[in-house]
């Protein structure tokens, strides 16, 4: 799977997100498998990235429509981080192989020339503002940049899964088990050795609904269809 999109709001956000990006720390890789003028890649997940935290809620309708395309209504971000090449700057052959897909968004584009190649030679056109979406598993590279001019990319790494609810029963789902005002009550587990507790919550008992939380789980169990006693 190859597919290129624009990002209609790219020229709206590009500036904010250049600025933010420029506030990142300064951090170059330089060795034989690629040349960088400045990246995230290396900081720690739990540094703080302004940039993307401004970003992600605007990418957020890509996302959910490429999941739709996929029949699905359910996307996971695994990992996300920009990169910017000047003259002579570059990235070798790899993939990403521990996803589904990765996203390419150029931010910024000056030459299509320098846009991510193939290995197998699938040719694609991109240009500035658009945002390029790849199998995982395809051995990609960024050639070598020959412009005067910066490019700049953000790359997210993505996997697609199947919904087993709809997206608006998940959330209240989710709201619900985890909100503050729901209850759990904890219980003793027995086995050979010893005695632990647990926390529960009891839905369903003696035939009938035991919790007035019942309503939120009743769209699993219809798709569950289990024989309740």
């Amino acid at each position: 799977m190859i597919d290129v999109s624009p990002f209609k709001d790219h020229l709206l956000h590009k500036k904010k997100v250049l600025d933010l990006i420029k506030k990142m720390p300064d951090v170059t890789i330089k060795d034989h498998t690629e040349s960088l003028t400045k990246t995230d890649f290396y900081l720690k997940p739990n540094d703080t990235r302004e940039y993307w935290d401004y970003f992600f809620p605007h990418l957020e309708t890509f996302l959910l429509n490429m999941a739709a395309s996929l029949k699905s209504q359910y996307y996971i971000i695994h990992r996300a981080w920009y990169q910017q090449y000047c003259k002579q700057n570059f990235q070798g052959w790899h993939n990403h192989s521990s996803c589904q897909f990765s996203s390419v968004y150029f931010l910024e584009l000056p030459d299509p020339q320098v846009a991510t190649e193939f290995e197998d030679g699938s040719k694609v056109e991109v240009k500035e503002g658009d945002i390029l979406t790849f199998s995982s598993h395809l051995y990609h590279r960024s050639p070598i940049n020959n412009s005067n001019k910066r490019k700049s990319v953000i790359h997210i790494m993505i996997d697609i899964k199947r919904s087993f609810l709809p997206r608006e029963e998940l959330v209240e789902l989710n709201k619900t088990v985890l909100g503050n005002l729901f209850e759990w009550f904890i219980q003793g587990v027995y086995d050979d050795h010893d005695t632990h507790k647990q926390f529960v919550h009891i839905f369903y008992k003696n035939g009938k609904p035991s919790s007035h939380h019942f309503s939120i789980i009743k769209p699993v169990l219809d798709r569950m269809s289990p024989l309740m006693h």
